[in-house]
């Protein structure tokens, strides 16, 4: 039996510098994004640790170019909502790509007898969202809920987190209330961050009797191949008591069926092609 372990590149990309400006500006709008409801300046100020003349030329800015409302009464900033609209539609596009997806999780759920789980991470909520779950046959039903889809103590979003760029696993870290679900939950941001390095370098993340009493998850990150970015995470869920006879094996299926949905999901991003290969357009006519 072999194990794939799927760490990234060997050799760490060079650094890239990037303007002082933009890295603030950015630092201001992720803060803002975690403020459904707007933030008050002082608190946008606390939040990204500039200057109080800095922040207002940036948030200014903002305002100017459309990315950012002010309420000149309170001195309120948010996001302008034409920037949610517009990541809705992102979203949903990026769904989209998953619609095959089913068959390929159900393959999976055969195979293993047990439940699977299909998730992204969703950048609006700043949290893993699950898209798709199969129902496993043995005798484990899980009630899924409302908030079952928290990143700290499952399997899939354990992976999700550990290939995040820095600065939005640490947005994430600084904004989110690690709530112990179990007695066995880890919420000790520190102790994540070191499992979340031990998931990239080995390729797969678990978590026991965390998220739910009994219940142990194994998860696998799906990754483009056509540019080897993780774009989701399959994960199998099954009672505790079985993990020494499961996890092996459930590896090999999970990995196996990650592939797939990595072709699957570059498939579905070309563009439509005409029945000459070339890509369909639409007709614009004066």
């Amino acid at each position: 039996m072999t194990i794939k372990t799927l760490s990234g590149p060997a050799h760490p990309k060079p650094e890239r510098r990037v303007d002082q400006s933009v890295q603030r500006a950015l630092a201001l709008l992720k803060y803002l994004f975690g403020c459904p409801q707007g933030s008050a300046f002082g608190a946008c100020v606390t939040a990204v640790h500039l200057p109080p003349p800095t922040v207002h030329r940036l948030l200014k800015t903002l305002v100017l170019e459309g990315f950012v409302i002010h309420d000149p009464s309170r001195h309120w900033y948010a996001i302008h909502p034409a920037i949610f609209a517009s990541l809705d539609a992102f979203q949903r596009s990026e769904d989209q790509r998953w619609s095959s997806a089913a068959p390929i999780l159900r393959r999976v759920r055969d195979q293993l007898g047990h439940t699977v789980h299909l998730a992204v991470w969703d950048r609006q909520r700043g949290d893993v969202r699950t898209l798709f779950r199969e129902e496993g046959t043995g005798v484990l039903r899980v009630a899924l809920e409302a908030d079952d889809d928290r990143a700290y103590c499952t399997a899939t979003g354990r992976v999700l987190l550990a290939y995040l760029d820095e600065s939005t696993r640490a947005h994430y870290f600084g904004t989110q209330t690690l709530v112990a679900r179990t007695p066995y939950t880890v919420v000790d941001p520190e102790i994540l961050r070191q499992l979340l390095t031990q998931v990239a370098a080995k390729g797969w993340a678990t978590e026991s009797n965390e998220s739910h009493d009994g219940v142990t998850c194994v998860g696998v990150p799906v990754r483009s191949t056509a540019t080897s970015l993780v774009v989701a995470a399959l994960s199998v869920s099954f009672p505790s008591a079985e993990t020494t006879m499961v996890v092996g094996h459930s590896l090999e299926v999970l990995q196996d069926a990650a592939q797939k949905l990595g072709q699957q999901y570059d498939h579905q991003s070309r563009p439509a092609q005409g029945e000459n290969g070339s890509q369909r357009q639409e007709a614009t006519r004066p």
